[in-house]
């Protein structure tokens, strides 16, 4: 059997990483260790939000680490609902699964995304999929 190829998934928790997480989970060639989430064309805490409803459509485990809220550069947040809706899922709160208050709570508390990737890339050497 071929080694399997260790992944963090960094996203912004919209449906285009829907689709790329749900293929990662799937497939015999990957596995994901983490997800870290940030804003982008949804808030933070809807990212983390839509990367446990992910994980729980998928009938997987793995460690959410939520990180930043804003922007590092200064920049305006950009508002993107016009192509992924406000929730980044196309506004289907009760689609499956559906949208429960606990999806904004299943996150590892106290670490911070960016201090886990860090972790993670000590701890789990070698992490990426460069590494053939």
């Amino acid at each position: 059997m071929q080694k399997k190829t260790k992944l963090i998934i960094d996203t912004d928790g919209v449906t285009d990483d829907i689709r790329a997480l749900t293929l990662a989970l799937q497939s015999d060639l990957a596995e994901v260790v983490a997800i870290t989430t940030t804003h982008g064309c949804v808030c933070v805490d809807q990212a983390t939000a839509n990367m446990s409803r992910t994980l729980k459509a998928n009938e997987k485990t793995v460690p959410i680490y939520k990180g930043a809220a804003n922007p590092i550069i200064n920049k305006p947040l950009m508002d993107m609902s016009n192509i992924f809706g406000h929730d980044g899922m196309g506004d289907k709160p009760d689609a499956v699964p559906a949208a429960v208050p606990e999806d904004f709570t299943n996150f590892v508390p106290n670490k911070h995304a960016a201090q886990s990737l860090v972790d993670l890339c000590r701890a789990k050497s070698p992490l990426s999929a460069w590494d053939r």
